[in-house]
């Protein structure tokens, strides 16, 4: 993923940067889907904090019988809060872990700035940087929102009552459009998906050790909208339609009605 001709086609998409600066403004996060992200995030006081290991971290736990160890930092003034632009995959709970939050993570494929901060959070030159950072999804209680009460309702879609994801802070692109998505609805379509793009506001506050060597980040995602890399890429396409063109039979599906997916205004958020 070449992040910076990326933010370049993002760049040339005014709905895509408009979100990108709401969620940034509304919730006092770092912009990093901008051309200068790498002087933004180097004048970062909390990157520069990390990077000369000025953070303390708490005393964290263990898991699966000590296979990993996952440290936080101490104080919220040291907790990464940005918004990110980047490719990342969805990876199943974890079962067998008490420790382990059993919901759906989101695992970063390429995410130049996180692994920035992944080497600023480093323990020591000896560690090493594994697979970028893992990332879970706010959670939201149903019982207290009433968008996720009223929507859920309205199209008949299933609930997570333990590992609720608000439909005000989840969020799909298609090229040209954002409309918002259900947890249901959206994992099952990332799972056969693979590789996915998205921009999202982030909390990076946590370390998780593996063995002596290796290491990666993690946190929460605030707020996302996720999308296809063809959504973003300029498309120049030509089709066999003029007489004497050839093309194979092809078959489509009748097309519903997609009124799984609706729109909700999100609203500001800390």
């Amino acid at each position: 993923m070449d992040y910076d001709k990326h933010i370049e086609h993002i760049q040339g998409i005014p709905i895509l940067l408009h979100e990108a600066e709401t969620m940034a403004s509304h919730s006092g996060s770092c912009n990093l889907v901008q051309k200068d992200w790498e002087e933004t995030l180097e004048n970062l006081q909390v990157h520069q904090n990390h990077k000369a290991r000025r953070v303390q971290y708490s005393k964290g736990y263990s898991g699966l019988n000590g296979a990993y160890n996952v440290r936080s930092v101490a104080s919220s003034a040291n907790t990464y809060k940005l918004v990110v632009l980047g490719s990342f995959y969805l990876d199943k709970p974890k079962e067998g872990d008490v420790h382990a939050l059993n919901d759906w993570s989101f695992k970063t494929r390429n995410c130049p700035p996180l692994q920035r901060i992944g080497e600023a959070m480093r323990e020591s030159d000896s560690k090493t940087l594994n697979d970028g950072a893992r990332l879970f999804m706010e959670s939201c209680t149903p019982a207290m929102c009433v968008h996720c009460q009223t929507y859920h309702k309205k199209f008949n879609m299933e609930c997570d009552l333990n590992r609720n994801w608000c439909v005000t802070k989840l969020r799909v692109f298609n090229g040209d459009t954002i409309k918002n998505t259900f947890k249901s609805q959206l994992t099952h379509m990332l799972d056969t998906m693979g590789t996915f793009m998205a921009i999202c506001q982030i909390n990076i506050y946590s370390r998780t050790s593996y063995g002596d060597d290796k290491f990666k980040v993690g946190g929460l995602i605030k707020n996302i909208i996720i999308f296809q890399e063809s959504a973003i890429l300029p498309q120049q396409m030509s089709f066999a339609t003029e007489e004497g063109d050839t093309l194979p039979a092809i078959e489509f599906a009748e097309q519903k009605e997609e009124e799984d997916i609706i729109h909700v205004q999100p609203r500001k958020n800390n």
